[in-house]
């Protein structure tokens, strides 16, 4: 407590008074009061256990978030000078790294053997995605190097299975230096401009030249180029379990990755979130809102408002959802089998009375698994005879 009263108002109190306040200190409003704006607005960041009783399970749920931000970074200046981050960052930077990469392998095998079904709301990819150290946040700079070894040029993050980059052996660690006779360039706008040049390369074109680096020699791609949903698949950085879609975008909750026993349990949400972008009718206002402020490292205070603004599905939406993500998942390889006991844990677990929670904006669970069960089976029977999976 004495860090407060030393900080108090930036004066230096003699001991004595120091000690004739501390009792005052003490009472909990006054913490609260004091209590750096920081962590008022990190609020969320406290170990806090919300517990609830299921049968005899007691489910816990830690509410602290996994995405760095600008106070989890708790940087300082070294003698030159320079930003450094603590321990605490850097791990926070690389579990979130470590949850990216889980929902892109997740989701990518939905979002290529899937295409046709996603019709209009599809693009090409070469498979790759490349971050360079300015990625993440001014604060990680120096943590994107030391934890992840990344530099001023574009590296390689991931490969997506099946994709022309992974049948081109491309791999995870390679530099990005150039697009077809273009070099690329380095340092904070690096990925900007790779963007850009590469949306141009492509057009019209079903294969591009990618000239990359591994192990100090150049090398030269010749990566064909695949159609894939265009749904962007998102980590969010809420400690709740949920999941957004706003008619382009899809957005998983670290809590929510968290929460499932399993990448089949992850690949069931994540098709979930890509139906609801194909059912979708225009855009969704406070969806939006939402996902723009919790896929951002800096942790918004208007992430729980704007998502309580959110009407739930109606019940023939959600269902109509559910027939969708039952198809995704058995053209993506995934068991569907596993698809409705999830869903009813989840929803027993997390009911729809809980603020916040997924079943909160999914409440029709009873007739939700009625249609699960029914499409599970004619998709199954599709599969044993060996027809097109294509929902009608």
């Amino acid at each position: 407590m004495y860090r407060y009263i030393n900080k108090l108002g930036g004066i230096v109190l003699p001991e004595a008074v120091k000690k004739a306040l501390l009792p005052l200190f003490s009472l909990p409003v006054f913490r609260t009061l004091v209590m750096p704006i920081p962590a008022l607005l990190l609020g969320a960041c406290a170990s806090q256990d919300i517990q609830s009783e299921v049968g005899t399970r007691k489910i816990q749920a830690q509410a602290e978030l996994v995405s760095p931000s600008q106070a989890d970074a708790e940087t300082h200046r070294n003698v030159y000078g320079q930003r450094t981050v603590s321990l605490n960052g850097r791990n926070r930077l690389r579990k979130w790294v470590q949850q990216h990469d889980r929902l892109y392998a997740v989701a990518s095998p939905l979002l290529l053997k899937n295409a046709s079904l996603c019709k209009t709301k599809t693009r090409l990819t070469t498979g790759i995605v490349a971050r360079t150290k300015y990625s993440y946040s001014d604060d990680f700079v120096e943590a994107a190097e030391q934890e992840l070894g990344l530099s001023d040029r574009l590296q390689v993050m991931n490969v997506m299975s099946g994709s022309g980059a992974d049948k081109s052996g491309i791999r995870r660690g390679d530099i990005l230096l150039g697009i077809e006779n273009h070099d690329l360039p380095n340092g904070p706008k690096a990925e900007q401009e790779a963007a850009r040049q590469l949306a141009s390369a492509m057009r019209g074109k079903s294969s591009i030249k990618l000239r990359l680096a591994r192990d100090g020699s150049d090398y030269v791609a010749n990566v064909p180029l695949a159609s894939i949903c265009a749904i962007d698949v998102e980590l969010g950085n809420a400690d709740y379990v949920n999941a957004y879609s706003d008619g382009k975008r899809s957005l998983i909750t670290a809590g929510m990755l968290e929460y499932v026993q399993s990448d089949t349990e992850l690949a069931i949400v994540v098709a979930k979130e890509i139906a609801h972008n194909l059912v979708i009718q225009g855009v969704r206002p406070h969806m939006v809102a939402t996902i723009d402020s919790l896929r951002s490292f800096d942790i918004s205070a208007k992430s729980l408002p704007s998502s309580m603004k959110i009407r739930p599905y109606t019940a023939v939406r959600d269902a109509t959802a559910d027939k969708y993500s039952i198809y995704l998942l058995a053209r993506g390889g995934y068991d569907i089998d596993k698809v409705a006991p999830f869903w009813k844990r989840l929803a027993s677990e997390f009911p729809a009375t809980q603020l916040n929670s997924y079943t909160a904006l999914h409440p029709a669970t009873p007739y939700r698994l009625s249609v699960m069960t029914a499409v599970s089976g004619v998709v199954k029977h599709h599969l044993k005879h060996g027809w097109p999976l294509v929902p009608h």
